[in-house]
């Protein structure tokens, strides 16, 4: 029987669809890849950036300890890398695609790994960034911690604490699975959605770019 809490962070799901429904009533999946759709007609990168990725980080901008806003968000920045995976000739894995992002920005490896928790709720695997739904959360309060990690603001904001642990003693960092892994950019264990998304957005845009320089429409 699902717990109380599974039974909460589900609300919360449903929350999030019921209020930016148009964000994944678009999106077809099938033996071609993605497709999505805008009042039947087909979006492009840009149109989705500024129809929806722009709307998503301007909401949650206005209210960034908001855990719907924050999911939307998240969600809105992974279907971005899967649109321009798809928008430029959809070559090799989608997967490998932005894997190949993900060794270009961090941020955009964390991101992507939390909207993949949110998904599943808990992961199968020990060795991803974010394990859980449960370890994206609003934050409580100003703190010591958050002026410094959330570039000098305290106010309370939706954090994202990553699965992997620092060792003093050897200065080596080590993933869910306790195998070594390269150290971070940022060693904060916990960081902020709001440090994370613009830099994710930033790399997708480059790799768009690049490929629209090898392959112009």
């Amino acid at each position: 029987m699902a717990t109380n809490a599974v039974i909460q962070k589900w609300a919360l799901v449903s929350a999030v669809f019921r209020n930016f429904g148009f964000l994944f009533s678009p999106i077809h999946v099938g033996k071609d890849g993605i497709r999505m759709q805008w009042r039947g007609a087909m979006l492009n990168t840009q149109d989705y950036k500024a129809q929806i990725l722009d709307e998503m980080a301007c909401r949650f901008e206005a209210n960034h300890n908001s855990l719907a806003d924050a999911y939307a968000l998240i969600w809105a920045i992974d279907v971005y890398a899967s649109l321009v995976w798809f928008e430029t000739g959809k070559k090799g894995k989608e997967c490998k695609f932005k894997d190949a992002i993900q060794a270009q920005c961090e941020e955009f490896g964390i991101i992507r790994s939390a909207s993949n928790a949110i998904k599943h709720i808990e992961r199968g695997d020990k060795d991803v960034v974010v394990y859980s739904m449960g370890d994206i959360r609003a934050g409580s309060g100003p703190s010591f911690h958050s002026w410094f990690a959330n570039g000098g603001n305290s106010e309370p904001s939706v954090a994202i604490t990553m699965n992997w642990e620092h060792d003093p003693d050897t200065n080596e960092f080590r993933d869910g699975a306790g195998k070594i892994m390269v150290a971070p950019e940022s060693h904060w264990k916990t960081q902020y959605l709001r440090r994370l998304y613009r830099p994710a957005i930033e790399a997708i845009e480059a790799k768009l770019k690049e490929l629209q320089k090898v392959c112009p429409t």
